[in-house]
């Protein structure tokens, strides 16, 4: 069990050989997979072929392009814990690129300064104005800003506090490493980080519940229902 710098109590059930990082991921949030073996779906679409009972056929989360990644796990840390700042415009929410980078390793097991290495910048700095040019901050509201007291680079969101937790609060851990050959390409691991329910323990230091997860398999498939709904 280990306990990171943001009061989470990681309890795995099961370490992996190689640490993975983690990706976040929100619920509508479009994944290349490949489906399985559907022989078993195949019966069970012939019992139940009489009801409007879905069948489920197995898959599994392929790889990611991790420019791609990289982008949806900043964004969602900084709607996560960014705090509305002084130093940015009209007091936007905003996160330092010293403070993410920190949360980022904590968090997600990853490492910024690898990432842009992988991704051919010579910092974290200029990785993330790559990732949030101007089409990005049109599309998602986020955006690079120097703020003016320190010249620190800074991230932002148009979302208010509110808006960002809510709209992060659902996000899943998903486990991936990079790939041997591609290296813009990250290959899932089956793993998944599930927060566990723990309404005893408390952070004396802060009277909060400190989340606490633990690593599963992750068990995807496809819900497909047995009538064809054209024909009919």
């Amino acid at each position: 069990s280990t306990e990171s710098d943001y009061g989470i109590d990681e309890t795995f059930d099961e370490e992996p050989a190689v640490s993975p990082e983690y990706a976040l991921f929100l619920p509508g949030q479009t994944l290349r997979i490949q489906i399985g073996d559907v022989s078993a779906s195949r019966k069970a679409w012939k019992k139940r072929r009489r009801n409007s009972s879905p069948i489920l056929i197995p898959c599994s989360i392929l790889g990611v392009n991790r420019e791609w990644m990289v982008r949806w796990n900043v964004m969602t840390l900084l709607h996560q814990i960014g705090e509305e700042s002084p130093n940015a415009p009209g007091g936007a929410v905003g996160l330092t690129s010293g403070k993410l980078g920190r949360a980022y390793k904590q968090r997600l097991g990853g490492d910024l300064r690898e990432h842009a290495k992988a991704l051919g910048h010579d910092s974290i700095e200029s990785l993330l104005q790559s990732l949030f040019d101007d089409r990005i901050q049109a599309e998602y509201g986020v955006q690079t800003f120097f703020e003016p007291q320190y010249g620190n680079l800074m991230l932002i969101t148009s979302l208010t506090r509110n808006q960002a937790r809510s709209f992060s609060s659902k996000a899943g851990m998903i486990g991936f490493l990079p790939h041997e050959d591609e290296e813009e390409k990250m290959i899932h691991t089956g793993i998944a980080k599930v927060k566990i329910n723990n309404r005893n323990k408390i952070d004396n230091s802060s009277k909060k519940m400190r989340p606490r997860f633990s690593i599963e398999p992750l068990g995807a498939a496809l819900r497909v229902s047995p009538y064809d709904e054209a024909a009919e």
